[in-house]
């Protein structure tokens, strides 16, 4: 995405990055910071129960504009607005609260990416920076800061070396979930006459295992098409770069892949795979302002796993 495009357009297609990281393999963001939980008393997404039955309870507030989160990550996006405002708040009531900020700053790149809330962009990076000092431990946090800077680099233009290398940094803290991050980061945004686009699908398949040894890479309550959305993503990387047969191949798994009967984005899994020559070619051509959009990067950047 190195071409010019109007900012309406490319702010939201580029920071989309940073919210599909947060679906990709990684969906499993309820249990982000594992230094608390909503109350007990509290609405949780399902199967939200057993996590909270080990951890520390949310403040009220906190709990409040989590689920609200993702109500709209879940489909109702009219609650969104009011998900932020809760959010906004309870970062203010708790500023020590890794939780708060963590949600503050992932609802909002929701807003950004798939609402067109310009406003929200200010509040993705600080808030996550914010969430990532309260919880150190939690390396999934530096991989989503790091697909915004990657992004935040791209439409500057300023500091993409720096960003680069904190986007691999944060990848080899926590492969088996910010290499999705770093895919999701390098193969729409940079040229084929680059590394990155070849670099991400090198990444992906040093975890095409991850499912057999973090449950983050599975369906989950929070995202129950965790699998569906994935494979969509391995597709494109491959498409990105001409290689058809596997990308078919991908695509078409994300059709049949457990749950996906379910998946509200079937349709455009069934086009990747009925224009996928068409799409090959748009990827290859050398000309970026024909490149068909990535599906983690679209309108269902955060919903094509959590809805």
């Amino acid at each position: 995405m190195a071409h010019p495009l109007s900012s309406a357009h490319f702010l939201p297609a580029t920071l989309a990055v940073l919210c599909a990281a947060l679906v990709g393999p990684a969906c499993d963001s309820h249990d982000a910071v594992h230094d608390a939980a909503p109350a007990a008393d509290t609405a949780l997404p399902d199967g939200a129960q057993a996590d909270a039955a080990l951890l520390p309870a949310d403040p009220p507030l906190v709990a409040e504009g989590i689920a609200l989160c993702y109500q709209a990550l879940h489909g109702d996006v009219t609650v969104r607005q009011q998900a932020l405002d809760t959010l906004k708040q309870a970062t203010l009531e708790h500023p020590d609260h890794a939780r708060a900020f963590l949600f503050f700053g992932m609802c909002s790149l929701s807003a950004l990416v798939e609402d067109g809330t310009f406003a929200a962009f200010a509040d993705v990076e600080p808030s996550l920076a914010r969430a990532y000092e309260l919880a150190p431990d939690d390396h999934r946090i530096a991989g989503w800061i790091g697909t915004v800077k990657v992004a935040t680099a791209r439409i500057t233009g300023a500091g993409l070396d720096e960003a680069i290398a904190a986007m691999i940094a944060a990848a080899d803290l926590y492969p088996e979930f910010n290499n999705v991050s770093l895919a999701i980061a390098f193969s729409p945004s940079f040229g084929l006459d680059t590394p990155y686009p070849r670099m991400a699908i090198d990444r992906l398949e040093a975890i095409g295992d991850c499912g057999l040894i973090d449950a983050r890479c599975r369906n989950n309550p929070a995202a129950p098409h965790n699998l569906s959305g994935s494979l969509m993503l391995f597709g494109d990387v491959y498409a990105r770069v001409g290689e058809r047969d596997r990308a078919l191949g991908y695509y078409s798994q994300a059709l049949v892949a457990e749950g996906a009967d379910s998946w509200p984005y079937r349709a455009e899994a069934q086009a990747a795979v009925d224009e996928l020559d068409e799409r090959l070619a748009r990827f290859t051509d050398g000309d970026p302002m024909n490149d068909p959009t990535f599906f983690a990067t679209g309108p269902a950047s955060c919903r094509g796993c959590h809805e």
